[in-house]
């Protein structure tokens, strides 16, 4: 038996729920769905006002696979060429995050080699989720989705140097190191 039967074996980050978490994403421990430490997250962030009101959608760009090399501010999620070409204004495109929370994106804006698609809360977005694209209601198909662009959560730090995290935006220049296009 042991000593203290009522402390924790380990001191993993739980989420809210008390689940333990996995890289600070509030991602259950799961060997099955665990994020490598090298894969890409994607995530936008939504322009709120002071008290956390949101003001307007993150948009989110989506590109066809043949469009994955061409430049981009920030992620990008790309889709096979064929599953792109089917998409319309006001479809929803359904899918649970790296966190396990539901989340949508609706296609706004339709052009020739570009979707834009808002989202209304946070999301953390990696190659292997899975998505649900729905049409009036109705299921068109299920398929993953690869993540392009640069990422804007891409930060270089080298032993000795400062990291300082506010939710307040602060003046200041990009170290020379980092690669062009990241903030």
């Amino acid at each position: 038996m042991e000593p203290y039967p009522h402390r924790p074996r380990h001191s993993a980050p739980r989420d809210r729920a008390g689940v333990p978490c996995a890289h600070g994403l509030g991602r259950p421990e799961d060997p099955d769905r665990r994020i490598a430490e090298d894969a890409r997250v994607a995530t936008w962030k939504l322009r709120r006002d002071p008290l956390g009101k949101v003001l307007e959608p993150a948009l989110v760009i989506i590109r066809p696979v043949s469009r994955a090399e061409e430049a981009a501010a920030g992620p990008v999620l790309l889709f096979e060429n064929d599953w792109f070409a089917t998409l319309r204004r006001n479809d929803v495109l359904r899918f649970r995050d790296t966190r396990g929370k539901k989340r949508e994106l609706v296609v706004r804006q339709v052009a020739s080699g570009e979707v834009i698609a808002g989202i209304l809360k946070r999301a953390y977005v990696v190659a292997d989720t899975r998505l649900t694209h729905l049409r009036r209601a109705r299921v068109l198909r299920e398929g993953h989705v690869r993540i392009g662009g640069i990422s804007r959560a891409f930060i270089a730090l080298s032993v000795g140097d400062v990291l300082v995290l506010t939710g307040r935006e602060i003046a200041g220049e990009a170290r020379a190191s980092m690669p062009a296009g990241a903030s």
